[in-house]
């Protein structure tokens, strides 16, 4: 089945014009003939510098979400690199959501997509023609995309590479930015050589409610039909659609290996699922009550040039690495459909599909040995434990300069913190993925609007759901306690170690540690609930602060949440804590965010039992420490 290349007269007489009419004049560069795998191996972090004319930097900043490109100049160490076109990038949660209501920008940087050849036909760098550096505002270890991309590749997934970059516009800092390779006609010929001039489609997933024309507009390269290299309409991708919807499940398998490399699809399928992806392929994001289609994102789909074999290829990683908890209840992609009509709640108001009822997932759960061969080869080879721990350290130290540097970063007890949380994590992602594997389920550890008694919580289940996290010298875990319970057999023990960060003056008062427990569902609405009761217990008489974590409250609001300070000592306490009255820390100002608002959209109880023991410097001292636990069970919510 192929589709013969059309090089019509009217595009060679183009082609010819393109020579002949006055392409300009290359602009000199030292790196047009440098090839792009030692811009992501060099031993430091690097320095790209735009210089753009004022009012065009103007306008970029006040229609980013535009996309368009504007000149600018750009210097890589010092050295020129022509003149490019810049403009910003991203997502929903990394550009359109970085402006509140007002448009005022709310996010601290936005990502930047560097096109070389824009304004010059001939600019190559370090022989690409594009080039991503993206914020990583959702990423506050800045280590996401690089672990997750690197994982891909020592997996045999087409991925691109990554590093770090500090940006500098207009003689202006911006700090540190994620230096992603772009997913290109560059990529293809590099990644499939004397076979890379095929379709690359931007989520383009082979669903039968897909049609020829959704196809050609996801198109990345051969868009059109003066194209130099072979140009194909979109026939393949439907297809191999048709025959996934046409073929019965016994024969799923069959057909998935006769459109793609199977043992591939394994690996992928393998290594997304220890990221926890959940924002990737897995996503069937259902669009509205009237359309037939769901559709996922965050991958490419690349189709060979000579053949009809399609491959995966990731895409946007900076959110994974963590157990997904808003995903928490959707079934995994691997088991059997029981809902295909029902939709699950995650996050910004969107809802998702079981994944298990597409049908390429299906042809994947038919193959289990292979995504068994490749999980097993996963958490023995490049996921073993302690390897990527080594590997957390040596690049926290690789970028630890130009994050002390970065003005827009929440300083170096913040992202140590962080960084701690993502070590502490490993394990629970190699839990999680054996449990995927064995076809045990999760039971994710979730909050009901009725009573919560947790009796048959598991421990892989709270660690997937709830989060812990806590200052970069203090530690913070927790368990499914089955003696000593408040009430009942089990309950929730949150254990933690106060210690101070540092000695320096401007850390005082920073040992923290919190617990955070998901409503099921997602984001609830409370507004008709009027009283949460709990039953708690502390080591010591603590005061412990109870927050609701919410959608609604504003980005600017530097993460302040209401809540309640509660009086707790080491005899059961009975909590009745009356929602109308929430109130923002002592601390706070400078937030309009209204309770009632909140309530709205309340995802998650957050709890922050309080130090014992510092002294009026907000120290606990040289060599001290404050250990302890909280226990939590019976939480109610009453209409009452």
């Amino acid at each position: 089945m192929k589709y013969p290349g059309i090089v019509s007269t009217i595009g060679l007489t183009l082609l010819t014009c393109v020579a002949a009419c006055g392409t300009p004049e290359p602009s000199p560069t030292v790196f047009r003939h440098t090839d792009a795998a030692s811009l992501f191996g060099v031993d430091h972090v690097p320095q790209f510098e735009f210089t753009v004319q004022d009012q065009q930097w103007q306008w970029l900043q006040a229609n980013a979400t535009k996309e368009e490109y504007v000149r600018a100049d750009v210097r890589y160490e010092g050295q020129p690199a022509g003149t490019i076109g810049l403009r910003f990038k991203g997502s929903v949660g990394t550009l359109a959501n970085c402006y509140d209501q007002t448009g005022k920008l709310a996010c601290s940087k936005l990502s930047f997509s560097l096109n070389f050849e824009k304004y010059d036909g001939a600019n190559r760098f370090f022989g690409l023609t594009r080039l991503n550096l993206h914020s990583m505002v959702g990423d506050p270890t800045k280590l996401h995309e690089r672990i997750a991309y690197d994982l891909f590749q020592l997996s045999h997934i087409k991925a691109p590479r990554s590093s770090w970059a500090n940006v500098n516009v207009n003689g202006k800092s911006y700090g540190l930015f994620s230096m992603v390779e772009a997913v290109d006609g560059d990529f293809t010929a590099d990644r499939w050589p004397g076979n890379g001039h095929g379709n690359l489609y931007k989520e383009a997933w082979p669903k039968s409610t897909m049609t020829a024309l959704d196809y050609a507009r996801a198109l990345e390269t051969n868009k059109g039909s003066f194209a130099i290299f072979d140009w194909r309409k979109p026939a393949a991708i439907v297809a191999f659609a048709d025959d996934l919807a046409r073929s019965q499940p016994p024969e799923l398998t069959a057909v998935l290996a006769k459109w793609t490399d199977l043992p591939y699809m394994a690996r992928y399928m393998a290594v997304d699922d220890v990221l926890a992806n959940c924002d990737g392929v897995t996503a069937m994001y259902f669009v509205n009550a009237v359309s037939p289609m769901s559709n996922n994102h965050n991958y490419y789909v690349y189709q060979e040039q000579h053949r009809d074999v399609f491959w995966l290829i990731p895409w946007d990683l900076d959110l994974t690495l963590a157990p997904c908890r808003r995903f928490a209840a959707v079934p995994r992609w691997s088991t059997p459909p029981a809902h295909c009509d029902r939709h699950y709640p995650v996050w910004g108001g969107s809802w998702v599909e079981e994944p298990g009822c597409d049908r390429l997932f299906q042809a994947m759960a038919q193959a289990h040995g292979a995504y068994q061969a490749a999980v097993d080869q996963l958490l023995a080879g490049s996921f073993n434990e302690q390897m990527v721990l080594k590997k957390i350290d040596r690049w926290v130290t690789f970028i630890r300069d130009s994050e002390a540097a970065d003005p827009t970063t929440q300083g170096d007890g913040s992202w140590m913190s962080a960084v701690k949380e993502l070590k502490s994590t490993i394990p629970v992602l190699r839990e999680r993925l054996l449990a995927i594997r064995d076809g045990r389920p999760l039971a994710p550890l979730s909050l009901s609007l009725g009573n919560n008694d947790f009796e048959t919580a598991t421990s892989l289940g709270a660690q997937v759901a709830c989060a812990t996290r806590a200052s970069v010298n203090s530690d913070v875990r927790q368990e499914v306690r089955t003696t000593d319970a408040l009430d009942g057999h089990q309950d929730i023990r949150v254990t933690f170690v106060y210690r101070d960060p540092s000695g320096s003056p401007d850390e005082a008062w920073r040992q923290w540690i919190q617990y955070s427990m998901p409503l099921a569902d997602g984001a609830r609405n409370l507004t008709s609930v009027t009283h949460v009761r709990l039953l708690l217990r502390t080591d010591q008489p603590r005061t412990v602060r109870i927050e609701l974590e919410s959608d609604r409250y504003s980005p600017s609001n530097k993460g302040l949440k209401f809540g309640w300070d509660v009086a707790v000592t080491n005899s059961p306490t009975p909590v009745d804590l009356m929602l109308e009255n929430a109130r923002l820390p002592s601390s706070a100002k400078g937030t309009n965010d209204a309770l009632r608002q909140v309530r709205t959209g309340v995802s998650s109880l957050v709890f922050r039992p309080s130090v014992v023991g510092r002294n009026a410097s907000g120290y606990l001292g040289p060599g001290k420490s404050d250990g302890g636990y909280l226990q939590i069970d019976d939480i109610q919510f009453s209409t009452q």
